[in-house]
């Protein structure tokens, strides 16, 4: 999964354009270039060198923040990742042989991206994950940790299914859109603000997706598992404020879609509630691509077709 995302985010990147830098070049060529630095052809005439020093910019992708994602996406070739998607990481790499590679220990991380380069936010977090969770085997090839951060992973697996669903299936219009609290007055004084992880629209359906990525899935009390009713409240939630606002027409169903575990029993349920139907639902992050992709894409002909 790391590397599918940061190889999409990669090409993404250079579809639109990697940053560039200017580097200013003081040489002596062939013929003249640029700006003619007299001072320093003078003095080279002095030492009896009949040669023009020339002045120009240069336009170079070798920036840090190229130099970053570069150094990520080689850490990736040690992986244990599939052919297919090992050769369509080299083809990349390939694509950066402009920029220089960086030590991963002394990478130092931005904290802020100025508004011209804000779409290097996501590639670039993407980096600091693969290189600051890789670790060396007794073998001496490179694997991925196991352990990411508790905040960290839940946002990546919610961008993955996000993404997944904009790039693969452009047939649904996909957002992730506030929802109004459907009140009877003015006052939202103190209320909190509602923000869908995924929406799919589609014809006259819309299916709101909220990912989880818990290490427990269900919850147990003296013994009985259920559901973790803090989500189910919360979808449920979401589907009747959001229905409030949109056409009598239309059908709005809701989806909570967890991230698989090693549980003995795992969510995989329907249910109608007062006329609106809400799922729950597992991805297994540990298959292969293809198999995410099957589970990822029977998810929407269920509810939007």
């Amino acid at each position: 999964m790391y590397c599918e995302l940061l190889l999409r985010s990669a090409n993404s990147l250079l579809k639109r354009g990697l940053e560039t830098t200017t580097q200013n070049c003081v040489e002596k060529p062939s013929r003249p270039r640029g700006r003619i630095n007299f001072p320093q052809s003078i003095r080279c005439r002095v030492r009896g060198d009949r040669s023009l020093v020339c002045e120009y910019d240069v336009t170079s992708r070798d920036t840090y923040l190229n130099a970053i994602l570069k150094t990520a996406l080689c850490s990736l070739e040690n992986c244990e990742i599939e052919q297919n998607r090992k050769r369509g990481l080299r083809r990349t790499i390939s694509r950066f042989f402009e920029v220089g590679a960086l030590d991963p220990k002394k990478i130092e991380w931005p904290d802020q991206y100025p508004r011209s380069l804000e779409w290097y936010r996501i590639p670039i977090e993407l980096s600091r994950l693969v290189l600051m969770h890789r670790i060396q085997s007794d073998g001496g090839s490179s694997v991925m940790a196991g352990l990411v951060d508790s905040l960290t992973m839940p946002r990546l697996f919610e961008r993955f299914v996000f993404e997944y669903y904009r790039r693969e299936h452009r047939e649904w219009a996909v957002s992730a859109p506030y929802i109004k609290w459907d009140i009877d007055d003015e006052s939202t004084d103190y209320l909190p603000i509602m923000k869908t992880d995924i929406t799919l629209q589609r014809a006259r359906r819309s299916l709101i997706v909220d990912t989880k990525y818990y290490e427990n899935a269900m919850q147990e009390h003296f013994g009985s598992v259920s559901q973790r009713s803090t989500n189910l409240y919360q979808i449920y939630t979401y589907v009747k404020n959001y229905r409030a606002f949109r056409p009598a027409h239309e059908k709005v169903s809701g989806l909570l879609l967890y991230a698989k575990t090693d549980e003995s029993t795992l969510p995989d349920q329907f249910y109608s509630i007062s006329g609106n139907e809400i799922g729950v639902r597992t991805v297994d992050l540990s298959a292969c691509f293809d198999d995410i992709r099957k589970e990822l894409d029977e998810i929407p002909k269920r509810y939007l077709s």
